[in-house]
């Protein structure tokens, strides 16, 4: 069998504002998604975001974020594309 392509995340981050978010990491064209996660923090781990929903969304990772501070956090939201 044919070996598979390689597969690579693809993170898009951003810095938040208290309250919901919604933020999706696509794949390129030449690529197909086929997981994805998302979480908060950048050098240390925010224990006020909540991921409430994580899901594929046409060719990319969608996460739905409620960050529960009373200031900016760090989220990320993660794609895994496999190269086809």
């Amino acid at each position: 069998p044919e070996a598979l392509g390689a597969i690579n995340e693809r993170r898009v981050s951003a810095t938040v504002d208290p309250g919901f978010t919604e933020l999706t990491s696509p794949c390129p064209s030449d690529e197909q998604v086929i997981s994805g996660g998302a979480g908060g923090g950048g050098l240390v781990f925010e224990t006020d975001i909540d991921v409430i929903q994580s899901f594929r969304n046409g060719n990319g990772w969608t996460a739905r974020i409620i960050n529960k501070a009373n200031a900016d956090r760090n989220v990320f939201v993660d794609a895994y594309c496999l190269n086809e």
